[in-house]
């Protein structure tokens, strides 16, 4: 049960990350709390798309902010924009094991 809860938050977010990309120019947010904030700069482009920050890019409806930034079992998710990663340490609650849990974006 435990891995399935995991797994639908690392889809929310990755969904939400893909999201932003696709209103920055395919650019990942600085953290995963960028995806939460309020609409403060969007704007419509000549071509009719949308362009700057248009969030929240994720809903926490269902969770608190900080339930949603943890896995299953009470560890941070890992996010690391730079290789476009993002991990559950999974139930020993240690990165880099073999019951670890990571999307791509």
């Amino acid at each position: 049960a435990r891995e399935a809860v995991t797994q639908a938050r690392l889809k929310q977010w990755k969904d939400a990350i893909i999201r932003y990309q696709q209103h920055n120019g395919n650019a990942n947010p600085a953290s995963l709390s960028t995806l939460q904030g309020t609409v403060s700069s969007c704007s419509v482009t000549v071509a009719g798309t949308l362009s700057g920050y248009c969030g929240p890019y994720i809903q926490s409806d269902l969770y608190s902010a900080s339930e949603l930034r943890n896995d299953a079992w009470g560890t941070s998710l890992s996010y690391d924009s730079t290789a476009g990663t993002l991990t559950s340490c999974g139930a020993d609650k240690v990165c880099s094991t073999g019951d670890d849990w990571k999307v791509s974006f």
